[in-house]
């Protein structure tokens, strides 16, 4: 694409294909950076229709190319493209800069939502990489400050985006027949005798499959020694127990699913759709201290991928992508923030980390001790329902006074 719409054709696209998820973010992403432009009087669309390039590109370049030479050379065609977008004044750098990297940041928001490793590693990676790289060279400390605040104000105008995207873009690339952009071209230019896009190349692409898929999540917090990363799992575990997941869950099989393990064994999950989304959202979100990696990692996949494929329900059926996507509110959320704060780091010791373990486990003891002697069943009180600390405060020991 190399000129801007005109009014018509903007409005145009804007009618025909105004439930398209990338269009939608791009409405919402663009107008904050058309602020910062200088002459470029760019619209959504044109965004959008970069974007669509730049996905369609990437999706049916040869997955033997090396990541970062084909986004290099993607990012030099966009890059003299947009210089083309002004007829009368040339686009300065700055401006082309900050064009090209708002579309390249959506597509790498866009392929970090998918389940295969190529897009949401290799792909978003490459394109991260290269807007690092072709970032101009600041001439002082507060012109680099600048461009750092541009930056994180784009990303997090893109994260909050996310959901949106996360609903379509696997369906596009697993299942779309057509792609983006010749469903614009076609809009834009309808050829005479043909009612429909070409279909877009099916080879060498793969689909989910929850059957076969095996990745799981990564918690590995920096800075956290093994020890520690085994005692909050534990805890993670006992709260969960009965509550969220089967009672009779064994830990090794938790403790696969958190960290990265192939796990072919599914765990029952007891809790609602909106505990097991919102649990997995806010592990994968939720940012350690003093960095900005999140507390668990996905190393394939997308979060409804992995939840479709390692959990099941009490019946024995399985979860649908759809409904943990969709899920509504219901279930006590208390819960899930209390596992959360388990695994989440904080400043404490190794000692006060297993004095709380012994805590919890012998206060399921004593539940299931105490379910056994009144005849009721160990899911009545599971380790972990009673008040007890977290594992972020600290055990206090009350001397008697003499």
């Amino acid at each position: 694409m190399q000129e801007l719409l005109d009014g018509k054709k903007a409005a145009l696209l804007s009618v025909r294909l105004h439930d398209n998820a990338l269009l939608h973010v791009c409405r919402s992403v663009w107008p904050l950076q058309q602020e910062k432009i200088e002459k470029v009087k760019a619209r959504a669309e044109d965004i959008f229709c970069m974007a669509a390039w730049l996905v369609d590109e990437l999706i049916d370049a040869d997955e033997d190319i090396d990541a970062i030479s084909l986004v290099r050379g993607l990012w030099s065609t966009a890059f003299n493209d947009i210089a083309l977008w002004n007829s009368y004044n040339s686009v300065s750098l700055s401006d082309r800069y900050l064009i090209a990297s708002t579309v390249f940041h959506l597509v790498a928001t866009v392929f970090s939502l998918h389940w295969q490793h190529r897009y949401c590693d290799t792909l978003r990676d490459a394109l991260l990489k290269v807007i690092k790289e072709k970032l101009p060279k600041p001439k002082d400390l507060y012109e680099h400050q600048q461009q750092e605040e541009q930056q994180e104000e784009l990303t997090m105008a893109i994260v909050d985006c996310a959901d949106t995207l996360n609903d379509w873009v696997n369906e596009y690339i697993d299942e779309s027949e057509s792609s983006l952009t010749e469903g614009i071209d076609f809009v834009l230019n309808p050829p005479r005798g043909i009612t429909a896009p070409k279909l877009r190349k099916q080879q060498g692409r793969k689909t989910f499959d929850a059957n076969t898929f095996r990745e799981t999540f990564v918690y590995e917090p920096d800075g956290m020694s093994k020890q520690e990363i085994e005692i909050r799992l534990k805890m993670a575990f006992g709260k969960m127990r009965g509550v969220l997941i089967a009672a009779d869950t064994h830990y090794d099989t938790f403790e696969s699913l958190m960290s990265g393990k192939p796990l072919d064994v599914k765990i029952v999950w007891k809790g609602s759709n909106a505990q097991l989304r919102a649990l997995f959202s806010l592990l994968a979100t939720k940012k350690q201290l003093h960095t900005n990696e999140p507390l668990v990692k996905k190393p394939t996949g997308g979060i409804n991928q992995i939840l479709t494929a390692r959990f099941i329900k009490e019946d024995g059926t399985s979860f649908t992508a759809d409904e943990i996507r969709n899920a509504g509110r219901d279930g006590d959320m208390r819960v899930v923030n209390e596992v959360v704060e388990y695994l989440t780091p904080k400043p404490i010791s190794i000692e006060d980390l297993e004095t709380q373990l012994a805590r919890l486990q012998t206060e399921e003891q004593e539940h299931a001790e105490e379910g056994r002697i009144n005849g009721k069943n160990r899911n009545a009180k599971p380790m972990g329902t009673s008040v007890s600390n977290t594992p972020n405060q600290r055990t206090r020991i009350t001397k008697k006074r003499p």
